[in-house]
C-alpha cells in the first residue's frame, strides 16, 4: 500500500512540473518599459531607424546617379592566334602557268615540303590554276602533281611576310599525245598499268619520268626540259605514227609537244 501511495506522488509531482513549463511557453511577451525606444513607422511604412539607440549608425538612402554607366569596351575582332598567324605565317595566292602564260586546266594539286624534309603538305588548284596556301615563315619546295605526272616547280621558295601574290611557271614543255591499239586502232581506254618513260637519249629508261596513260585514251607530261629524249613503254612496247621507236627533241622555245602514240599488243 506505502508502495503504490509513493509512486502516485511521484507521478503528481512530474505532472505538476510539466504543467508549469508549459503556462510559460505560451504566455504573452511581458510588455515593454514606458522609457524604451520603439522604432515608428513613417509616412512611408519602413521603420524610421534615424534617432534609434541600439540600432547603430544611420543607413542613407540610395541615391539615383544621373551618371550613364561606364560602357564596357567590345572585344578585338581580331583574336591572339590570328595575330600570331599573321605574324608568323604568309598567305601565298597565285596561279600555275604554262612556258606560254596560259593557266594549267583540270585536276592538280601543289605538294610543299621543306628541303631535306620528308614531311609535306597537299593542297588542291582550282580549275583554272589558282592556288591559295598558308605557310610558315621559311624556304620551301613546290612540286606540282597532276594525274599525268608531276612536276619541281621550285626548289627554293623564300616564303615571307603577310601576304605574297606570284605565280609558278612549268619550266619546260608539255607533252600530250593519244595513245591506240595496234591490234583495233581504236583509242586505248583501258590502260591498266600500262604507260611509259621519258629518258634523255643514252641514259637509262628507268632514270628518266614515267606515267601512265589516262583512261579516256591521253596522255600528257609536264616540265619536260630542252634536250631529246627516248620514249619507252611498260609493260608493253610502243611506237610512234611511223611504227618507230618514239623520240623527242624539247628546245628552249618549246612549251607543248605533241606525240601520238601506239601500243603494241605482242
Amino acid at each position: 500500500m506505502t508502495r503504490w501511495a509513493y509512486t502516485l506522488a511521484a507521478c503528481l509531482v512530474v505532472a505538476g512540473i510539466v504543467g508549469t513549463w508549459l503556462e510559460q511557453c505560451n504566455a504573452p511577451p511581458a510588455p515593454l518599459p514606458d522609457d524604451a525606444d520603439e522604432a515608428t513607422p513613417d509616412a512611408g511604412g519602413a521603420p524610421a531607424l534615424e534617432g534609434a539607440q541600439g540600432a547603430g549608425p544611420p543607413v542613407p538612402a540610395p541615391v539615383a546617379s544621373s551618371e550613364a554607366p561606364s560602357s564596357v569596351p567590345e572585344p578585338r575582332a581580331e583574336t591572339f592566334v590570328e595575330n600570331e598567324l599573321s605574324r608568323h605565317f604568309t598567305r601565298w595566292t597565285g596561279t600555275v602557268r604554262y612556258g606560254d602564260g596560259t593557266p594549267i586546266r583540270g585536276p592538280a594539286r601543289l605538294e610543299v615540303r621543306r628541303p631535306g624534309n620528308r614531311n609535306h603538305i597537299v593542297v588542291s588548284c582550282s580549275d583554272d590554276g589558282r592556288f591559295d596556301l598558308r605557310l610558315p615563315h621559311a624556304r620551301y619546295t613546290l612540286i606540282l602533281r597532276k594525274p599525268e605526272g608531276k612536276h619541281t616547280l621550285l626548289e627554293d621558295a623564300e616564303v615571307d611576310g603577310e601576304t605574297m601574290e606570284r605565280d609558278l611557271v612549268l619550266v619546260g614543255a608539255y607533252v600530250r599525245g593519244t595513245v591506240t591499239r595496234d591490234s583495233t586502232g581504236a583509242l586505248m581506254t583501258r590502260p591498266g598499268t600500262q604507260g611509259m618513260w621519258f629518258a634523255r637519249a643514252g641514259r637509262d629508261a628507268r632514270r628518266g619520268r614515267f606515267i601512265r596513260f589516262g583512261k579516256d585514251g591521253h596522255y600528257g607530261i609536264d616540265g619536260l626540259r630542252p634536250g631529246s629524249y627516248v620514249v619507252r613503254g611498260w609493260p608493253k612496247a610502243v611506237v610512234d605514227t611511223s611504227g618507230r621507236l618514239p623520240t623527242i627533241t624539247v628546245t628552249e622555245t618549246d612549251t607543248r609537244v605533241d606525240l601520238d602514240i601506239t601500243v603494241l599488243d605482242e
